[in-house]
This record gives C-alpha cells, sequence and structure tokens, in this order.
C-alpha cells in the first residue's frame, strides 16, 4: 500500500514541479524507512532518530536524510479504521515536507509549513481523483472517507498557541488547507502560504481556559440565538432592509417537525428539542457544535426571508460567514476549539441526521461549504 501510493505521488510531482516550481523533482535520495516500533532492535539505526521505538504514531519526513519514515503498525491502523487512501494521504502530506525542501515558496513557521503540506497532499488527491494514479483508485466518492481521519486526529490539542515551534494548525486549518490544494491546484498552495496566513487556532487565556471556553446547553442555545439575531439584523441593514428575528424556543407547543432544530409551522419560530438528544451531541462535540446547528436551522428561516440564496449549501455557507464574525467581537465570544467543534458536527451531520436539515450533501461539501463562508464572507453563500 505504501509502496503504491509512494510510486503514484511521485509520479505526480514529477509532472507538476516543472509546471509550479519551474524545476525538477530530486527523487528522495533516503526513500521511505518502514519501522515496527514494538519489534525494532535495540541500537537499530532509523533516520532522525536514536531510539526506533519514538517513531511510535508517527510518520514523518526526516530532511537531514531526505527520508520518510513511519510507523507501520500506525499506518495499518489508519487503514483499517478509516481507509487505505488515509495511508496515501498521509504519505502525500510527508512528501509535501520533501517539496518545501526542494522548493521552498511559504512561510517558516511551522503551522504555515505543516498547512502548506496539507494543500500539497490535497493537490495530489484531486490528481490521483480525476483517475490519474496508476495504483491508487482515489474516487470523489471516497473524499468523506478520508476526512475521519483529518477530522479526528490530524489537529493540534484545543489551546496549542498557534505560533509554538511545532504546531500543525487545528482541525479548521487542516481540512481548509488540504480542500484548497484539492479544489484550487497546487499553484495556490506554493503561493498562498506566507507567514503572514490567517489561522483560526487560538491559544488559551487565562478566562478560557476555565472550564475549557464551553458554555452549558441553555447557554449555548440562548447565547447564540441573540449573536445570530445580531449578525442578520445587520446584514440586512447593510441592504437597506429590515429584519424581523424569529423567535428561538426550546420545545415549543404546536410546533411538529421531524428535526430537533426546525423551522415552525407558523413560520417564524425556530423550534428546538426534545433537549436530551440534543444535550447529547452537545456534551459529545462542544458549545460552538450546537450553536453551529442553530445556525443552520436559523439561516432557513432566513431564507424565507429573502435575504439568502436557496438550498442547504448557502445555510451552512453563512452560518460559517456568522462564525467568522465572531473573531472581531470584545470581549472574545470564541473560545480555542469552537470551530473544530463546528467541523466535527458537520462532518457527521449527513442527509439522515436527526439535529438540522443539510440536504443531500457529502461531509466533504458540507465542510467546504463551512469553509468558504469562514474566510469568503456572505457574499460568497450565494
Amino acid at each position: 500500500m505504501v509502496r503504491d501510493a509512494a510510486t503514484d505521488i511521485v509520479a505526480y510531482w514529477t509532472a507538476a514541479a516543472p509546471q509550479v516550481f519551474d524545476g525538477k523533482l530530486r527523487p528522495l535520495r533516503g526513500g521511505l524507512y518502514s519501522v515496527d516500533p514494538g519489534a525494532a532492535a535495540t541500537g537499530q539505526s532509523v533516520p532522525c532518530l536514536p531510539d526506533p521505538s519514538t517513531v511510535a504514531g508517527d510518520v514523518f519526513y526526516c530532511p537531514t536524510a531526505d527520508a520518510i519514515v513511519y510507523d507501520r503498525t500506525y499506518l495499518a491502523r489508519l487503514a483499517e479504521q478509516y481507509s487505505n487512501l488515509d495511508v496515501a494521504l498521509t504519505l502525500a502530506h510527508e512528501f509535501g515536507h520533501a517539496l518545501q525542501g526542494r522548493f521552498p515558496t511559504g512561510g517558516t513557521k511551522s503551522i504555515t509549513e505543516e498547512t502548506q503540506a496539507d494543500c500539497y497532499a490535497g493537490t495530489w488527491a484531486a490528481w490521483a481523483a480525476g483517475g490519474n494514479a496508476a495504483h491508487v483508485a482515489f474516487r470523489a466518492a471516497d473524499l468523506d472517507r478520508t476526512l475521519g481521519d483529518y477530522v479526528w486526529e490530524m489537529g493540534d490539542p484545543v489551546g496549542t498557541d498557534p505560533n509554538h515551534r511545532d504546531a500543525h494548525g487545528s482541525v479548521f486549518d487542516r481540512v481548509s488547507a488540504l480542500q484548497e490544494g484539492f479544489l484550487d491546484g497546487p499553484g495556490s498552495c506554493a503561493t498562498d502560504f506566507p507567514d503572514s496566513r490567517p489561522f483560526v487556532s487560538m491559544a488559551f487565556t487565562a478566562t478560557s481556559e476555565v472550564g475549557k471556553g464551553n458554555l452549558a446547553f441553555a447557554g449555548a442555545v440562548s447565547q447564540g440565538a441573540m449573536l445570530l439575531q445580531q449578525f442578520w439584523t445587520t446584514q440586512f441593514a447593510n441592504a437597506g432592509k429590515t429584519f424581523t428575528a424569529p423567535v428561538v424556543a426550546v420545545q415549543p407547543a404546536e410546533c411538529a417537525r421531524t428535526l430537533l432544530i426546525a423551522l415552525c409551522p407558523d413560520g417564524h419560530t425556530i423550534g428546538l428539542g426534545p433537549v436530551a438528544p440534543l444535550s447529547t451531541n452537545h456534551d459529545r462535540f462542544g458549545d460552538f457544535s450546537t450553536v453551529t446547528a442553530l445556525g443552520v436551522g436559523y439561516a432557513e428561516y432566513v431564507q424565507g426571508q429573502g435575504g439568502l440564496a436557496s438550498g442547504p449549501a448557502a445555510r451552512i455557507c453563512s452560518t460559517g460567514a456568522f462564525s467568522a464574525s465572531l473573531f472581531s467581537r470584545s470581549p472574545a465570544v470564541l473560545s480555542p476549539g469552537d470551530l473544530d467543534e463546528a467541523v466535527r458536527f458537520l462532518l457527521l451531520a449527513g442527509a439522515d441526521n436527526p439535529v438540522v436539515d443539510t440536504g443531500g450533501l457529502t461531509a466533504w461539501d458540507r465542510l467546504d461549504a463551512f469553509r468558504t463562508g469562514v474566510l469568503d464572507g456572505l457574499t460568497r453563500c450565494a
């Protein structure tokens, strides 16, 4: 699996490098180095490591040896738990670091280098999904399977300082970079990752460290409803219109719904409930997942008021734009990890989810719509 993926990755960059970097790709001098940390012999020589056991659960590029070193038991787990394609995508990311050593085009901060490597991996995935790979069958329908690895395993721990020497980026940062590469191509990866690139990773402050910034369910609903009303009032005012806010009610009477968050038949009430399953989701994903779900449901009302293009992608995109609007607020509204909570909820909020209407969009398209709203604003949600 590793051999086949590496062959296809090298084939892609051999053809792409002269066009993207105006230079010929040099092969990896040290190749690929496989380690089983549990069975490695004491004193065995491993590039960049004094002890082979320290590669456990890791894959990395060693610049001094110009080699990619990997724990093969870790890659086997990724293949079993997510998909074979996650192995290929992990190797494509590490090869991105080899490209940085050959063609330095981005910043020098760790978070910038890591997300640029994610972007490079995304460009390879798009090439493979186009049927160009000789060994790896990577179809567009497989994208949802690969996202699980990125969303659940690849983001930094919540509260990691984006300027930390080993920062890799939040879940949102990394998925965004991967999708940028897939959709915009390698030229974007080469030019769009300076150290000034904005990231949503945030370190904890003395205030946000308390309780990790998480509100209880009732507080998330009340604050979310207030912030959504303020956001949409502003958007309507900017368009020269008046916004009449809906009523957000938990378990309202006479509100027949098939979803836990949806517009009631009266057309002006957004009903939530029953509380128990919503609280379970809240506890599983975090407070901003609740606000995100409410934002998607709220956007359905806004569509009825003529303030947003139709369709589920526009609703999710507008929730991303709303989320971005909270970054500049003082005192702070968003806590470290909030956007990652939104991403995790949206990853699993497929067509059969019981919480809120996301239409028939794939997980990839849901996250892309949210990313578009966060990074490009409400005007792109059309």
